[in-house]
């Protein structure tokens, strides 16, 4: 059992099981492997995106002779994108288990992100179905900048926020560059005390 205590504000201990611990563990590893996932799923729709831009097909031509091609696509985006956010839900039920309060912000922040870029390969796929639609490839291009976008914010939340917080607060581990920050932080509260003293 370790017990961590804040460094700055208001003091504030929590105990971390070893359970929690090792939770922590599982659920940073299965998010490096949701972070490849994640960008295997946008690069689906960016590969899309790219040959319909460049090849710039004609309504007449997406029925006809880019069907089977976009039916092809289709399918792939959907398992793509259903495994993905398989891995996803069961990383986010392991986080529940974590009592910390910054780990719960977390999970609805990342649960959140995840229902965006949902929202988005929902669209790709509807898209696909109506290939009548006025603006085709413009709908495309959109659709598919918000979801590279959507990865991008995903990606920070994880490796920064995520991947931060477990290290530093759940397993205790202290990065060098914090380090650094903390000592420089300290000697300017020596040098006020010295002042005043």
């Amino acid at each position: 059992m370790k017990i961590i205590t804040a460094e700055s504000g208001p003091r504030l201990t929590l105990t971390v099981t070893d359970t929690e611990r090792a939770t922590a563990k599982e659920v940073k590893n299965d998010f490096k492997g949701i972070t490849k996932k994640l960008d295997k799923s946008v690069r689906s729709v960016s590969d899309l995106k790219k040959v319909i831009v460049e090849k710039h097909p004609s309504q007449e031509d997406l029925k006809g002779k880019y069907r089977g091609r976009l039916i092809r696509y289709r399918r792939q985006i959907q398992k793509v994108f259903n495994d993905f956010l398989m891995d996803v839900q069961s990383a986010l039920e392991k986080l529940s288990k974590i009592s910390d309060p910054d780990m719960l912000r977390l999970r609805e922040i990342l649960a959140a992100e995840v229902g965006e870029l949902s929202d988005g390969a929902e669209a790709i796929l509807d898209l696909l179905n109506d290939t009548d639609r006025d603006g085709f490839t413009k709908t495309l291009e959109q659709i598919c900048a918000q979801m590279e976008k959507r990865q991008r914010s995903i990606k920070d939340v994880i490796d920064n926020q995520l991947f931060g917080h477990i290290d530093q607060d759940i397993l205790g581990k202290m990065r060098i560059s914090e380090l650094h920050f903390k000592i420089m932080r300290r000697a300017r509260i020596l040098k006020q005390l010295a002042r005043k003293g």
